[in-house]
């Protein structure tokens, strides 16, 4: 006879697009490039089998570990628990009541004993943010959006990775909703291993070496995304255009990039800027319309359009 027992889950939500029920490859695989929703939602994909993902409720998204070890949770029915990092799938703060989604797939409703968690961002800096400012964090337990089972079989013990079927609980999270609203909210920046960090980009307008075009001098408010690629000699940058026309050349050098990050404050709790640089960022998206993610064929979406 089996006995299962269930170790670790990571990432149990990818079924959650669209606010249905899907099940989701273990590869997975993101083209960069392109325009509009479908893309943008393309670095999620691969922000969910990367590391942490935490979502803010302003809309901002943060990949990076949330440091901390077990965490304290005070039930509904006045008992209290500690849970292990390893044993969390999901962590959902809300004013009505916190919940979390084990490994084992149980949930918790009640009050993470918590105020504050650290995160350490995709560029090595550890950012503290108020769990009054979060609404969800999926904890990446390095599976490939899986469950590693442990199966007993004639006394012989065997390991696989499965997948994810369903969601049986926290069905109106809605992941796809989540997404949507990261992208419309803020600028994001996408870091090597599809690590992401949402902002605001500062720089208005940039220049653009074209391969085929000559000079393009380009406001930032009419481009979806800047690709850069390993080196400016290489000329193998693009830019997406929100009209949709993709364009290969190089970024010219004095076109510095300028970010201001959600989470992180100087000493006087003023906003902090980092400018960018090659081979630290792959990918400035820049925030879009909410059409990107709309129906009826009216746009560059998921829904229609020439994205469809």
């Amino acid at each position: 006879m089996k006995k299962f027992r269930i170790l670790i889950m990571s990432f149990l939500f990818v079924s959650l697009l669209f606010g249905g029920l899907i099940t989701y490859s273990q590869q997975v695989h993101v083209q960069v490039g392109g325009t509009g929703g479908r893309t943008a939602m393309g670095y999620f994909f691969g922000a969910m089998f990367s590391n942490d993902l935490t979502f803010m409720n302003d809309g901002g998204v943060l990949s990076g570990r949330v440091e901390f070890e077990q965490l304290e949770f005070a039930l509904d029915d006045g008992s209290s628990r500690t849970v292990m990092r390893d044993e969390i799938g999901i962590m959902i703060f809300s004013e009505g009541a916190d919940e979390l989604a084990l490994s084992t797939g149980e949930q918790l409703y009640g009050q993470a004993q918590a105020d504050r968690l650290t995160i350490i961002s995709p560029s090595g800096e550890a950012v503290d943010v108020s769990t009054s400012d979060i609404a969800m964090v999926m904890i990446n337990q390095g599976h490939g959006g899986g469950i590693e089972v442990e199966e007993e079989t004639d006394g012989e013990r065997t390991t696989r990775t499965v997948m994810i079927q369903s969601a049986s609980g926290l069905r109106s999270q809605n992941l796809f909703a989540q997404f949507a609203k990261a992208m419309t909210s803020y600028d994001l920046l996408v870091y090597s291993g599809f690590q992401l960090w949402s902002g605001t980009v500062l720089t208005d307008q940039v220049v653009f070496h074209s391969n085929s075009f000559g000079t393009l001098t380009i406001n930032a408010e009419d481009l979806s995304s800047i690709e850069l690629g390993p080196s400016a000699d290489a000329r193998q940058d693009f830019i997406t255009m929100k009209i949709g026309d993709r364009v290969s050349g190089t970024l010219d050098e004095n076109s510095t990039l300028r970010f201001q990050p959600v989470g992180i404050t100087d000493e006087q709790g003023n906003p902090v800027t980092l400018t960018l640089e090659r081979g630290q960022v792959q990918v400035v998206s820049f925030k879009q319309p909410a059409s990107a993610f709309g129906g009826g064929g009216r746009g560059p979406g998921l829904g229609g359009g020439p994205g469809n």
